[in-house]
Parts: C-alpha cells; structure tokens; sequence
C-alpha cells in the first residue's frame, strides 16, 4: 500500500484553505452548518435541526420561478443564476458563489430559514 501512495502527485490548490494553510473548515465549523468546495463555485449548507422536505411539494413550488427536476433521493433546481441541489433531509448545495452569505439568502428564499 505504502508503495501506491509514494506514486500519487497531489495537487495543491493556493486558494484551498486545506492545501494551502492546513485548515480544516468543515471540523471546526459544524455548528455552523456552512461549506465551501473547494474548486466547485458552491457552497453546502446543512440545517443545523433535523428537517424533513416533501421533494414533490418544494418541486411544484420552485417550478413556478425556474427549471426543477426531482426524484424521492433529490431535486435540482435552476434560478437562471444559481443551481440548488436539494435533499430531502434539507441539506442543499448552492452552486454558483462561494459566498456564505449570498449562498445562505438563496437557501433562505427557496427552501425557508
């Protein structure tokens, strides 16, 4: 095994706080329930209390704003600026920022606060 990993170029990225400074964003803000990815122009956001979506009734309702699809695992849905990955458990990943702020208005306006 060790001989697989000495084989491994790893990129680092200089704009990734974890290939750059060392620091673990996701560990030491769960509580807050916010997530930058790294290199993918979005952001996660995880409710900090147990919630449960109906997909089929939060689709009916987006599809009057913009373009939604969905299934019972997940719904997608596009605003024309900003692409929302929903799941039933209200976790979402806004795609389009990486700004917590813009990221957190827009899970606000389309799933609730």
């Amino acid at each position: 095994m060790e001989s697989i990993l000495k084989r491994l170029k790893v990129r680092r990225r200089s704009d990734c706080p974890l290939c750059s400074k060392g620091i673990y964003e996701y560990l030491e803000t769960r509580g807050i329930g916010v997530q930058a990815l790294c290199g993918r122009n979005a952001v996660q956001i995880v409710p900090s209390k147990d919630i449960r979506l109906d997909l089929s009734e939060l689709a009916e309702r987006l599809s009057r704003i913009g373009k939604v699809s969905y299934n019972k695992y997940v719904l997608s849905f596009n605003d024309g600026k900003y692409q929302l990955i929903i799941f039933p458990d209200g976790r979402a990943i806004i795609k389009g920022t990486n700004d917590f702020k813009i990221a957190k208005s827009v899970y606000t306006r389309y799933i609730g606060g």
